[in-house]
């Protein structure tokens, strides 16, 4: 019996610990309708190294939108949105993604209508795909709300 109690606290404590865990969190403006738009402004982030904002806009272009990056300037009013995005990467063997916010807001008056985010855990954390999250929070922000 004693050796059965161990093999279970044994199993239950590696599956504790090889479970990763990770949250998307996201936080809305219900007073505007996005599907009244129809082009995207991205701004490069000069900081990040990574091509996430590539695949921001490979995402909103994949649902009908214009899509176009740049840096933060007079540019980005000619655009009915604006998406700005911050990602931090982790290190463990290889790099992870850690974290990804993606904002989306009014071009006429600035104000945030969506905000998504992806939370990976430091200590119990899975190794994403970045190109799959970024998928995965584009379609929460337009979800239902292009034509």
């Amino acid at each position: 019996m004693p050796s059965c109690r161990l093999f279970l606290l044994s199993l239950f404590c590696a599956l504790f610990f090889l479970t990763g865990c990770s949250a998307i969190h996201k936080q809305s403006n219900s007073y505007v309708n996005i599907s009244e738009g129809k082009s995207v402004y991205i701004i490069k982030n000069p900081h990040q190294r990574t091509e996430i904002d590539k695949m921001i806009q490979d995402e909103v272009q994949k649902l009908g939108i214009t899509a176009s990056i740049g840096p933060s300037s007079v540019e980005q009013q000619n655009h009915d949105y604006i998406i700005n995005y911050f990602d931090a990467w982790s290190w463990d063997l290889v790099p992870y993604l850690r974290s990804l916010e993606i904002q989306l807001f009014d071009a006429r008056n600035n104000l945030m209508i969506e905000r998504v985010r992806f939370e990976n855990e430091i200590y119990f954390h899975t190794f994403p795909s970045d190109k799959k999250i970024t998928a995965e929070l584009i379609q929460r922000i337009f979800k239902k709300k292009v034509p």
